[in-house]
């Protein structure tokens, strides 16, 4: 008992002798602000854009960017985010399916500030869903699209596809290697990682 207690004081006197080390300061990162950052825009050829947000230049500049006016408003204090660095943060984040700190590390900006800048644009191009994403609403627009359909992949052999309006598709989301049942190999993809294909709808 005694060299346990012995063995106890001893601990505690170097706890305390640690403590009464100077701290060491370190130093901080040096603040970098947006408007120092390379600009993707200008940056990246078009190839080289669209392999990294999805999009082309144009389709963000003149069809997304406009349908984000509304957050503008946000905030003006300080150095705010421009709108379409704010935009470029969201599209890298949906093309990459990457963590939020690593997008951030890529704009030089805090997770929590990905995360509310994710949050806000996701939430604004959600409300448009319908003026994009919808099946033909009249007899026109149905032949428009088969017509469309019908040309694609069309050779001067082979034809189309015929008597199509619309297509699905489907997302991987990764899951663990799941436990406890026969085949989970079943689960492992073309990637070589387990997943689960949802297809999502509304």
């Amino acid at each position: 008992m005694d060299f346990q207690f012995e063995n106890m004081v001893n601990l505690f006197e170097e706890v305390d002798n640690l403590l009464q080390e100077p701290v060491v300061d370190f130093p901080r990162f040096p603040k970098c602000y947006l408007r120092d950052v390379v600009d993707p825009f200008r940056f990246f050829s078009d190839d080289q854009f669209k392999l990294r947000y999805r999009f082309s230049k144009s389709t963000v500049v003149n069809i997304i960017l406009p349908e984000l006016e509304e957050l503008n408003t946000y905030n003006q204090r300080g150095l705010p985010i421009a709108l379409d660095q704010q935009l470029l943060i969201a599209l890298r984040f949906y093309a990459t399916g990457s963590f939020q700190k690593v997008c951030g590390d890529l704009h030089y900006l805090s997770q929590p500030t990905v995360c509310h800048i994710i949050e806000r644009v996701s939430s604004v191009l959600a409300t448009k869903l319908n003026k994009y994403i919808y099946f033909p609403r009249t007899r026109q627009d149905t032949e428009t699209l088969k017509n469309a359909f019908e040309d694609l992949g069309a050779t001067r052999n082979l034809p189309g596809l015929p008597d199509i309006v619309g297509a699905i598709d489907c997302t991987h989301i990764k899951i663990t290697r799941p436990r406890g049942i026969e085949h989970s190999e079943a689960y492992r993809n073309r990637h070589g990682w387990f997943s689960i294909n949802v297809q999502v709808g509304k």
